[in-house]
């Protein structure tokens, strides 16, 4: 039959397209600026990443931009230097999806790339080979159509409409925001020297306004000094308190937003034994905007034979947004590491990631591990060792959330760290920040597509009795016999305030009059 009497009309859902993690390769070689002393031997290279642009196409999202390295390592003159270079990455992710939801001209993008293992190998006393491979997340979100109202004009369709609580995902950058210090160390032991300078930046209180979000936390800054005197170099971290205000257009105060941030910007000038630090913080903000998305997930005609399709799809509903942040301290006996007796900690850094969640009763349980690399002295020489520790942190989720049909995506930051030596021990602390959201997959059925056939055959002067299952509805019962629902509530007198599809819209019910 034409669909010439028939009027459409059309709401979106935002669905998950495509979700996938792959591994990218980097490799690049590096000269040292003429100003810094020659490469004797390299102690460690550490690595940073600025938000990435995103581009598009020939079904595979592409992102790139600038990784920052800090290539640490001890010059001729057996004094410990920093080398900071900078870089270009790009990782590809294949997108595969289905071909009903339509990703538009902007990427809804939603990407985590952290490096997860760096090296380097020194081919001349001013030049270096660096490899770095990233692990790289990206779930891609589109549009879906659904049918949200069908009308004929002789009034004879009968539609089973619903609605869905629908998340979109709602993504923001802001300008760099810039914060300077001034720090006055002890001088008591004599002249010092910054080796090198590093910040991580947390994010401890985020919340949603009228198309943008509010932002406050900490920039941890971390200076690596040397002195004079011979001592063995040592660090310390000044926190500077930072705020801000990303714009994020769509997002209303209801909205469960998080917030992470990178550090873009560092220049420290040393002048008459003070330290003036100029710094600048990029944050990267991610909203879920809950609204009501309306569907049909049933049709049928009283007059004409139907023909219907049906897509089942995950809805997803945004729970909550978090920035949290916890402390981690374990030991490790010396025997199950590469450290010598005798060896002191020098510095430490390291990283922390999100491997895995579980959901138990009203608890969220997120799984990582945190990586510390320890730069080691024994008396003589330096030396460097990789310590791996599991970590598990539990969050309470809400009421209103299913541990069935509840996701969890999380980032992890190693904000601070430290190693110290206690006899036949190693003690590791840290501060991880963590930051990310939960949804809710609603499974729903959508009607996709259907078409009216030939006329029913009429059945005056029958009466049809039916003897409903368990497993039927006045829905199923209505749509099978092609009658309209207010007629068979008529005839056997049944309440309608469940609804049809609901198992109690035949509570008590025997048979039916059909």
């Amino acid at each position: 039959m034409e669909y010439n009497t028939l009027n459409e009309e059309y709401g979106e859902l935002e669905l998950l397209a495509s979700d996938k993690s792959v591994l990218s390769e980097l490799s690049g070689d590096f000269s040292l600026p003429d100003y810094q002393p020659e490469i004797k031997r390299l102690l460690r290279v550490t690595a940073s990443m600025l938000p990435p642009s995103k581009y598009f196409g020939a079904g595979e999202a592409e992102f790139a931009g600038n990784i920052d390295y800090y290539v640490l390592y001890m010059g001729s003159d057996n004094e410990v230097y920093c080398a900071p270079l900078t870089g270009e990455y790009s990782v590809s992710v294949p997108i595969e999806k289905d071909d009903n939801i339509d990703l538009g001209n902007d990427l809804i993008t939603e990407v985590k790339i952290v490096p997860d293992m760096i090296g380097g190998r020194v081919t001349s006393p001013r030049h270096i080979t660096i490899k770095c491979r990233l692990k790289a997340h990206a779930r891609i979100y589109g549009k879906k159509k659904v049918m949200s109202g069908v009308t004929r004009c002789d009034g004879s369709i009968e539609k089973l409409k619903d609605t869905v609580q629908n998340s979109s995902l709602l993504l923001g950058v802001g300008e760099t925001i810039h914060i300077s210090d001034e720090i006055i160390p002890d001088l008591r032991d004599g002249e010092f020297r910054v080796i090198c300078a590093d910040g991580k930046v947390l994010v401890n209180e985020v919340s949603a306004g009228k198309d943008e979000v509010i932002c406050r936390g900490e920039l941890h800054l971390k200076l690596l000094t040397s002195r004079e005197n011979g001592s063995l170099p040592s660090s310390f971290v000044r926190r500077m308190p930072f705020s801000g205000i990303v714009s994020n257009p769509g997002i209303t105060p209801d909205a469960s937003v998080y917030a992470k941030g990178t550090l873009s910007e560092l220049t420290l000038t040393v002048d008459e034994g003070r330290i003036y630090v100029e710094a600048g913080v990029m944050l990267e903000t991610v909203g879920q905007q809950n609204q009501a998305v309306a569907y049909i997930s049933d049709i049928y005609s009283t007059t004409n034979e139907s023909n219907c399709s049906y897509d089942k799809v995950k809805v997803p509903r945004g729970i909550s947004g978090f920035n949290r942040n916890f402390t981690f301290s374990e030991s490790i006996s010396l025997s199950e590491t590469s450290i010598q007796e005798g060896a002191s900690v020098a510095d430490a850094c390291g990283y922390a990631s999100v491997d895995e969640y579980k959901f138990e009763g009203n608890k969220c349980k997120m799984i990582g591990k945190c990586r510390f690399n320890l730069q080691l002295f024994d008396g003589r020489d330096y030396s460097n060792a990789e310590i791996e520790m599991p970590f598990k942190y539990e969050c309470e989720m809400p009421e209103t959330a299913s541990a069935e049909n509840t996701e969890c995506e999380a980032e992890a930051s190693m904000i601070s760290c430290r190693g110290r030596i206690d006899g036949d021990r190693v003690g590791l602390d840290a501060e991880i920040a963590l930051c990310g959201r939960m949804w809710e997959n609603k499974p729903c059925t959508v009607l996709e597509s259907y078409s009216l056939g030939e006329e029913l055959s009429g059945d005056e002067g029958r009466i049809l009795v039916c003897y409903p299952n368990k497993n039927d509805t006045l829905w199923s019962v209505a749509k099978r016999y092609n009658t309209p629902i207010s007629q068979i509530a008529q005839n056997n007198k049944l309440s309608q305030n469940a609804r049809p599809d609901n198992s109690e819209s035949l509570s008590g019910t025997q048979y039916l009059v059909i």
